[in-house]
Parts: C-alpha cells; structure tokens; sequence
C-alpha cells in the first residue's frame, strides 16, 4: 500500500462517474465506504478494525475503530481514514442556508467548480451536516473534518504500533488480525471525497515498526 495512491483513486473516481448524480444528494460516509470496499482487492483488507485506545478501568476500555484496514506483509500496512462532505451540504453553505432540494441545475454547475477549485479553497469551505445527536443541521468547516481525521489517524497509529492489546498495554484487539513480530512498516492514508469527481489525499508518512500484521 505504501507509496503511489493515485491509480486507487483514479479507480474511484471512475466508479462515481458511472453512478447517478441524482444519487450524490444522499451519498454519505457509509455509501462512500462501501465504494472504497467494493474496489480493493478482497483479500487485503479489514473494516471497522477494532483498537483498545485507553484503559479506563479494569475491564473497562475505550474504544477505536479504524474505517479499513489495509494489511500486507510484503508492502507495508495502511490506515484509511475516508471523509464524505455531502454535495448537498457544502452547496447550501455556499447559499448561506440549508437547501434540502437543491434544483439539478445549480447542483451540477456546484460540483463542477469543485472538480477544479483549488485545495485550499475547498479545506476553507464550510459545510452544513445532519447532527442525529442534536436533531438538527450544524454548520462546520472543511478544514477541521479533514484535520481531525488526520489527528485520528495518527492516534490510531500510536497505539497499532504496541502491536495486540493486553489488560495493561493498548493495541490491536480484533480476532480477525493476525500478529507477529518482525520488521514491519504502517501508515495511513486520509481520504476525503466532495461531489463527484473531486478527493483530496493526505498522506501519514509510513514508518517502521516491530510487527507484521495479516488478515486470518
């Protein structure tokens, strides 16, 4: 998984293309996913992988879950932090109110000014989301979705890298992850989708570690 990522999300990118746009109104985190799942290679990777990120107490932990987890012992292990700002939402914030029926027109010239707009201007975006918390529509930037994902991905890395979880040590606690000892290398990648043709990459640098992980 280590090193050039762009043929993956070129993949992508082709995969949307042949999608409905009507169906980017609705497309989600979830929805975008499953894309992602849909196109690797089956035997490579593992989804909602499970981490202990903190003991609370005995018997009481905190936990992680990593969106897909890429393992392969020859070409290093990978995080994939995926991040779907909803067309739909970053339209109505470009309106300055929630839209919930954008008419198609509008919508299709928006997701072409995103397909060209520079990665500045669309991280200094805000974007308007379903909170099903607060039953409501909250309002956040672009910026901070993306940084924060790049802070869990880094999170989630500090503990991979203690390799299996104990009763006193954080890590890896899923059964379908096989661990062993050995020079290994892991990363992450962010992944962050906008309307239908645009994703921008963050890259977490890869660096060596004490295991090799494998999918059971």
């Amino acid at each position: 998984m280590e090193g050039n990522i762009e043929p993956f999300i070129k993949k992508i990118k082709e995969y949307h293309e042949k999608k409905s746009f009507r169906s980017f109104r609705d497309y989600n985190e979830n929805s975008f996913q499953t894309t992602v799942k849909l196109l690797l290679p089956a035997k490579c990777w593992s989804s909602e992988m499970r981490l202990i990120v903190q003991h609370l107490k005995p018997n009481v932990h905190k936990y992680g879950f990593v969106d897909i987890f890429i393992c392969d012992k020859n070409f290093g292990s990978a995080v994939l932090e995926l991040k779907l700002l909803n067309l739909v939402g970053l339209f109505s914030r470009s309106k300055g109110k929630v839209i919930k029926n954008p008419d198609y027109k509008s919508l299709v010239e928006f997701d072409n000014i995103l397909k060209s707009e520079s990665e500045d201007a669309l991280l200094n975006r805000n974007y308007y989301f379903w909170s099903k918390d607060e039953g409501k529509y909250k309002l956040t930037s672009v910026r901070k979705v993306v940084d924060d994902g790049i802070d869990q991905i880094n999170n989630y890395i500090g503990v991979m890298v203690n390799g299996k979880s104990s009763n006193k040590k954080v890590g890896i606690c899923d059964d379908k992850i096989g661990i062993e000892e050995g020079l290994g290398r892991l990363g992450g990648y962010l992944l962050a989708s906008f309307g239908t043709q645009r994703i921008v990459v963050k890259n977490i640098r890869f660096k060596r570690i004490n295991y090799n992980f494998y999918l059971k």
